[in-house]
């Protein structure tokens, strides 16, 4: 039996790091999942964001540890930006014990293309946010929040 709930939350602006068919299938998910009339909230940073990035390669050395490692590392980042407002941040890790890449992919949206997104899926649009804290949109907003209803 399919469980159904009244509320869904997906935050951080986790959405725009999946691929466009990885998006589809949340989108899908969730809305099966919820009860008629059940609300969808998610947050996904905005076009204004993606004009504000900057391409750049920078190192730092972390010599008590830090987001990637407990002990002392290297970090070598680069950020690139790519057409269709997606963005790669690729961090690489050098430590004592292993070297590590990851890479940070991230979609960018307009609200427009957010709202396409939800309605392709079958969702009607309640509102529209700055963020999920419910701060008032505006186009020069980092990251665009949008309340959704099945």
């Amino acid at each position: 039996m399919n469980k159904v709930f009244d509320f869904a939350i997906m935050i951080y602006c986790d959405y725009g790091a999946l691929s466009i068919s990885d998006r589809q299938i949340v989108m899908q998910k969730v809305f099966n999942h919820l009860r008629p009339g059940g609300k969808f909230l998610l947050d996904v940073f905005s076009a204004a964001k993606y004009n504000h990035f900057q391409e750049k390669k920078t190192w730092e050395i972390c010599h008590n540890g830090g987001f990637w490692r407990e002990d002392k590392y290297v970090a070598l980042n680069g950020c690139y930006k790519y057409s269709n407002n997606v963005t790669l941040e690729q961090i690489s890790i050098i430590s004592n014990r292993e070297a590590a890449t990851y890479y940070l992919w991230n979609s960018y949206f307009t609200k427009e293309t957010l709202i396409k997104e939800a309605n392709d899926a079958g969702f009607k649009v309640c509102k529209i946010f700055g963020d999920v804290t419910g701060s008032s949109y505006q186009e020069d907003n980092f990251t665009i929040a949008i309340l959704l209803e099945k």
